[in-house]
């Protein structure tokens, strides 16, 4: 990175590690190999990042001013976190223990449970 880090999340098998910054990258290391599998760069700083508890090939980022998104570092596709508000944010968010549910924290306070298979939302908790 070359701006100051936001985030780090180890793999469940800790041989990974999740880093995020405000030089709008987030970085999948191999931390065996000392080695990075995946630098992504967004359109905007980055907010946090977060291992899917049981899949280290996917994450789940936030960023400032766009709407965060779950990637698949192996393919590198991006898929949009939904929102209850027009250009919504997402402040911070987690897989839950299974990696079944994500819970995020929308700009303006909402809290939002959604699926992490179809990305739909299950619960907004205002």
């Amino acid at each position: 990175h070359t701006r100051p880090v936001t985030a780090v999340c180890w793999s469940r098998k800790g041989r990974k590690l999740l880093t995020s910054s405000i030089d709008w990258t987030v970085i999948k290391w191999d931390i065996v190999n000392s080695s990075i599998d995946r630098l992504v760069r967004f359109d905007c700083p980055v907010m946090s990042c977060q291992f899917h508890p049981k899949n280290s090939n996917l994450g789940v980022v936030c960023l400032t001013s766009s709407p965060g998104c779950v990637i698949d570092f192996k393919t590198g596709v991006q898929r949009r976190l939904p929102s209850t508000v027009e250009g919504g944010t997402h402040g911070a968010a987690t897989f839950d223990q299974t990696g079944k549910w994500i819970f995020s924290a929308q700009t303006g306070g909402s809290l939002l449970i959604i699926s992490s298979d179809t990305l739909e939302i299950i619960k907004a908790i205002p």
